[in-house]
This record gives C-alpha cells, structure tokens and sequence, in this order.
C-alpha cells in the first residue's frame, strides 16, 4: 500500500483491499468445503494429512526465503523502472 502511495498510484488501493479479501473469502470457503467433502480426518488420515502439510509448508517457506535472498535489489529495480 505504502508504493502506491509513494508512486501515485493511491487508487489501486481499494483494488487490493479487494483482492485481499477475495482471498481470506476463498481460503475460508475452501476450508468448509475440504471438512464438508472428506467429513475430516481421525487417526493415521490426520496424521499423514498433518505431516504431509507441515513438508510442503517447510519447502514453499524455504523456497521463498532463498528467492528474497536473492532478489535483495528488486525494490530498487522496480522503482527505477516504474519512474
């Protein structure tokens, strides 16, 4: 919000607003469905279902941390190249 604000850009605000909201809806409406469809999960099922989420939790974390520490100049680059 903050670059849009510092690009002129405050319009696109309520965009985001939007968009971020879009997606808390979607994530909540998904997780009812996901319990309604499977009536959820006991035993070793939750069990596989938890560890099998905390791996793929671990990769995508890692995974984004080693992006961002890769992309240390992005921010300067993207200014540059909005003005």
């Amino acid at each position: 919000m903050s670059f849009l604000v510092k690009t002129n850009k405050g319009g696109y605000k309520r965009i985001v607003f939007l968009g971020i909201c879009v997606g808390v809806a979607a994530s909540i409406l998904g997780a009812v469905l996901f319990n309604k469809l499977t009536g959820g999960f006991s035993g070793i099922n939750e069990e596989l279902f938890e560890g099998i989420t905390m791996i793929v939790g671990t990769v995508l974390l890692t995974t984004m941390i080693l992006w961002m520490a890769g992309q240390k100049s992005m921010a300067k680059h993207l200014e540059d190249k909005v003005d």
